[in-house]
């Protein structure tokens, strides 16, 4: 500072400029489509298994450290907490798919770094995951078949990816009865596997109905009735002769 008469004095004062950690992380979850998926009154998200599912995170800091910020994602911390994803300097959002193979409950986690290595708290989402039972393709309209001809016939089903493997499909030929005592008539496992070949030596004890049913890893089943119509053969008459000579009345 100068006065009037050119005398000058002057003063400092040290300014120190603190880093201010990010805040107010948030997450939500679309589908593979962007459509936000709804919370329920739980603050949870109902999707279904191996759905891809989107989640954005966000966080809040000062206007010179947005551009900084990076994300580390933990989505399906409950089930391995070393299965983590970093974005290095996404910015104000990050964003990351994930799907889920087993039902029931999973927490996807994020956490905002800034450039000081400052973080906010984790912000947490909570998925209910439902499963997906299987499906069977409608059997075509069998021609009938003779006794003891072979039936040749493959089911067609589907699941989702992670499941598909662990299908237990079977054929129940014999739907009138419980043949191992176990649920109900129509659900035994009498040959295992999509592929039947199998015969009915007779048509007035074979059935009308037989049964394809595919059952998941979480016990939910699908079921497929296939008529069939077994045709009795008449039987074929044969004479052999001997070779005469012969005489009236012998025998």
């Amino acid at each position: 500072v100068t006065d009037d008469d050119g005398a000058i004095t002057s003063g400092s004062h040290t300014i120190n400029v603190t880093n201010i950690a990010p805040w107010n992380a948030s997450v939500t979850a679309a589908d593979e489509n962007g459509t936000l998926i709804e919370m329920d009154s739980q603050m949870v998200w109902h999707v279904f298994e191996d759905q891809p599912i989107v989640f954005t995170g966000t966080a809040e800091d000062s206007s010179n450290d947005i551009p900084t910020l990076s994300y580390e994602w933990w989505p399906d911390v409950d089930f391995d907490t070393s299965n983590s994803t970093v974005d290095n300097e996404a910015g104000a959002s990050s964003t990351i798919t994930h799907s889920y193979a087993t039902h029931g409950m999973h927490v996807v986690q994020m956490q905002a770094t800034d450039n000081d290595g400052l973080r906010t708290s984790v912000a947490n989402g909570w998925l209910q995951v439902q499963n997906v039972p299987p499906t069977i393709d409608p059997f075509p309209t069998l021609l009938p078949i003779a006794e003891d001809q072979v039936l040749s016939v493959t089911g067609s089903f589907h699941d989702t990816a992670s499941d598909i493997e662990t299908l237990h499909a079977c054929w129940d030929i014999n739907p009138a009865f419980n043949t191992d005592s176990q649920g109900s008539a129509e659900d035994d496992c009498d040959v295992e596997g999509a592929d039947l070949a199998y015969s009915w030596p007779d048509a007035a004890t074979a059935p009308s109905q037989i049964v394809f049913h595919v059952t998941d890893d979480d016990g939910e089943r699908a079921v497929e009735m296939l008529n069939v119509t077994i045709r009795n053969l008449r039987p074929k008459g044969a004479i052999n002769m001997t070779e005469g000579p012969f005489e009236v009345g012998q025998e």
